[in-house]
């Protein structure tokens, strides 16, 4: 769903845009119009030298693909809410952007208030064979200029979850086929809602199937960029610590990297009940790139 600049910013297909005529791919093929009564509220048009699609979670933030705003100024940004229609809805400035550097997902938070109800985020990846539905206003046919008016919909099914199933930059991916449609160039950062949350932003595409940005593994990150508890678990922006393997060698200092933050070895005496006794120690994890 990458963008080298055109009409609209496409799904990355090798680096397949909406510009190039040959060898296009289309938007959104097959499935429908989507109605006020199944398009999430929060559905965005992010308009940044070409447009994308996005998702509010909150009133003054919006979720996209990292690669629909790369390279753009923030002058040039704007974000529509409330309108099912291309460059319909209320438009808002952008304040400032933020990005993940191992996920194909970026984070605007807007000038103003969006009135539209934020789009839940899954907290928990979903299940392969899972259905789910996604939403954009990329190509319908060959030609350029062959863009969507309307808000689109179509169901797609799971088939795969992280491991070699990642997204644009690398990142953990949800991979998925179509089944009454799929997403082409023109569909990114558009959402994958699965059981009514956001399960993935709109990634790469090619042929029946499309990679999108894994939003549960991400969760923290975009808690911690936003100051919001957006799982409603009473926490803002934790991370769990790696597990502690027995039966390795961890020396004091060792670093490793998880959930998206690097994690040094600590190790801790233990208290002593009884004089004499050989001191035991006990090893942790203490994150060291911020609080946690």
């Amino acid at each position: 769903m990458r963008s080298r600049r055109g009409i609209i910013a496409g799904l990355v297909t090798g680096v397949a845009t909406i510009a190039t005529v040959a060898g296009s791919v289309y938007a959104l093929e097959g499935g429908r119009e989507a109605t006020a009564e199944d398009a999430p509220a929060g559905m965005v048009q992010v308009s940044s030298g070409g447009l994308c699609g996005g998702t509010l979670i909150h009133a003054t933030w919006v979720l996209t693909a990292q690669h629909c705003i790369a390279g753009d100024s923030i002058a040039r940004m704007t974000v529509r809410t409330g309108g099912l229609e291309r460059d319909h809805g209320t438009a808002l400035g952008v304040k400032a952007t933020y990005t993940k550097p191992d996920a194909d997902m970026a984070l605007l938070e807007l000038k103003g208030e969006a009135a539209a109800v934020p789009v839940p985020l899954a907290d928990s990846d979903p299940a392969v064979d899972a259905m789910g539905d996604i939403f954009g206003w990329g190509l319908v046919g060959a030609r350029p200029d062959h863009v969507s008016n309307a808000l689109k919909t179509a169901r797609v099914e799971i088939r795969r979850v992280g491991g070699n199933c990642t997204d644009h930059r690398r990142g953990p991916g949800v991979c998925v086929t179509r089944v009454t449609g799929q997403a082409r160039s023109g569909d990114s950062g558009g959402p994958l809602l699965v059981n009514g949350r956001q399960a993935g932003v709109a990634s790469t595409a090619g042929g029946a199937n499309a990679t999108y940005a894994g939003v549960a593994g991400s969760l923290p990150w975009i808690e911690r960029t936003t100051g919001l508890d957006l799982n409603d678990d009473g926490r803002v922006g934790t991370c769990s610590p790696p597990p502690w393997d027995s039966g390795k060698d961890y020396p004091g200092g060792t670093v490793v990297s998880h959930d998206g933050r690097n994690w040094k070895a600590r190790w801790d005496a233990a208290p002593q009940n009884e004089p004499g006794r050989a001191t035991n120690w006990a090893g942790v994890w203490q994150a060291y790139e911020g609080p946690c």
